[in-house]
């Protein structure tokens, strides 16, 4: 006589829970993604390296057209999470989370932003390293646009700041890596690019009037 072996039901059913709770979650989490990025199309985001310029550009931009200027250093509060003096950043990637969740808190419906922050950080090595991808990816701003400036100027411009000698080499590298990235970030997610000095408040205005870039 065949004997059929035991099943146990139990155990099946337990194991088939558990998938289908590992499917809904993954969904859950590719809807949340797909509804932040949507969400994040209403920014612009403009890097450069400290010292460049940006903040000065963005404050003026935004006065003119009525956008909303954000700093990534002000909506990450960095002084909870970097030494202000070195501007090192440990770890990467809950920098960059604790970005996108507190922007989620912020950017409001029917209102436009501009961005100022960084498409590289300073690691711990003191070496400039490429944000991660993602972080921009899940951003999805309208476009990305780079503020950069002779190098020297920028060296003096800190040095006067912060009342510290800064290396040239550094500074140089640190702006050719964020300007490289950004059109490679500008070029795979198929957005809009600008490169522009500080002093270039006209050029950022036409660029977002001609992209249609202009509050509700």
């Amino acid at each position: 006589m065949n004997i059929l072996p035991r099943i146990n039901f139990c155990g099946v059913l337990t194991v088939l829970c558990s998938e289908i709770r590992h499917c809904v979650k993954r969904q859950n989490v590719r809807e949340h993604a797909i509804k932040t990025s949507l969400e994040m199309k209403k920014i612009i985001f403009i890097g450069g390296i400290h010292g460049v310029g940006k903040g000065t550009l963005c404050r003026n931009v935004c006065n003119d057209l009525n956008l909303h200027h954000l700093s990534a250093s002000d909506v990450l509060k960095w002084e909870d999470i970097s030494q202000k003096e070195n501007k090192l950043v440990d770890d990467f990637a809950f920098t960059q989370n604790r970005l996108i969740t507190n922007l989620q808190q912020i950017v409001k419906e029917k209102e436009r932003y501009v961005l100022d922050g960084h498409y590289c950080l300073l690691n711990t090595d003191n070496i400039p390293e490429k944000i991660d991808f993602d972080t921009f990816r899940t951003l999805n701003p309208f476009a990305f646009i780079i503020v950069v400036d002779d190098v020297q100027e920028i060296k003096k411009r800190l040095e006067n700041r912060d009342k510290r000698e800064y290396d040239y080499n550094l500074l140089l590298k640190f702006q050719e890596l964020e300007l490289e990235y950004s059109k490679e970030l500008a070029e795979q997610l198929n957005k809009p690019h600008l490169t522009l000095k500080s002093e270039e408040t006209n050029n950022l205005k036409t660029f977002l009037y001609n992209e249609n870039f202009t509050r509700y």
